[in-house]
């Protein structure tokens, strides 16, 4: 593996650590957007939302191709009873009201209140897949 994976790599984690953090926030849509949705089927589509709906974050994982996807599942505060959760890269969940100040918050307290060293973040991510046969599969 190359130094520039390697980084890659570690950056990566990094940032899905932090995102973990927040799992448990619940995050309003700032306004109109698309999003890929999950139904109670198990099917997924792209759904146009208006705005003003909850959702909480359930779950961060990557994807094959390398990006952070948070799952956001739906509250009771939204009419969305066929949908089931909303799946959305890392640097799209702008979408979501203060959910940027959240993560800066949790990457603040991370770095420099809790000294956030790699191998903490390894066994943290290490941990979270140990269940799951397929992980690294690709």
């Amino acid at each position: 593996m190359s130094e520039v994976s390697s980084d890659a790599e570690e950056t990566l984690s990094q940032r899905a650590y932090i995102a973990r953090r927040l799992i448990g926030n619940v995050y309003e849509l700032s306004g109109p957007c698309k999003m890929v949705v999950k139904t109670i089927e198990g099917k997924y589509f792209t759904k146009p939302f208006i705005g003003e709906e909850e959702f909480v974050l359930g779950n961060v994982y990557t994807s094959k191709t390398g990006k952070i996807i948070l799952v956001f599942a739906t509250t009771g505060q939204t009419n969305l009873r066929e949908v089931v959760s909303v799946e959305v890269p890392l640097g799209q969940c702008s979408l979501f009201t203060n959910f940027e100040q959240d993560y800066s918050e949790a990457l603040y307290k991370a770095l420099f209140n809790e000294g956030m060293v790699e191998k903490e973040v390894q066994k943290d991510i290490k941990d979270l897949y140990a269940d799951r046969e397929d992980f690294g599969s690709w």
